[in-house]
């Protein structure tokens, strides 16, 4: 009997975690940080179009590459890693953070537009 109420005890809610934002300065700094061009163009990417990394990585650059010459997720993750240890950035961020930076810039600029979030899949909450 005493089983039969555990079905009935609601978990409580996760709460919700504001994401960490950088600034556009944060940004220029973290990208000059990046030498080689590939990498940078991962990131550059990332950021200048708000893609996911899964996303990201996916793009072709060659139309005529073969479908599954991509690179991993994780590699991408990893050379984030790599920048952000040079560069000097107090917040605790990851690629994913990248994102979020490019969506809250034109907030920043105080541009708000129901046709902006749903360009970049924002959700409403």
């Amino acid at each position: 009997m005493k089983q039969d109420y555990v079905y009935e005890i609601r978990r409580p809610k996760k709460d919700k975690k504001l994401p960490v934002v950088l600034r556009g300065e944060e940004v220029g700094r973290f990208l000059a940080s990046v030498i080689n061009i590939k990498r940078k163009a991962i990131l550059t990417l990332t950021y200048s179009a708000g893609l996911r990394v899964g996303e990201a990585v996916k793009l072709k650059v060659d139309p005529g590459a073969q479908p599954d010459k991509h690179m991993p997720a994780r590699e991408a993750q990893a050379i984030f890693e790599n920048a952000y240890k040079k560069v000097v950035i107090t917040k605790d961020v990851s690629i994913h953070s990248l994102r979020h930076s490019f969506c809250h810039a034109p907030l920043r600029k105080r541009y708000r537009s129901a046709a902006y979030s749903e360009t970049i899949g924002a959700q409403e909450q």
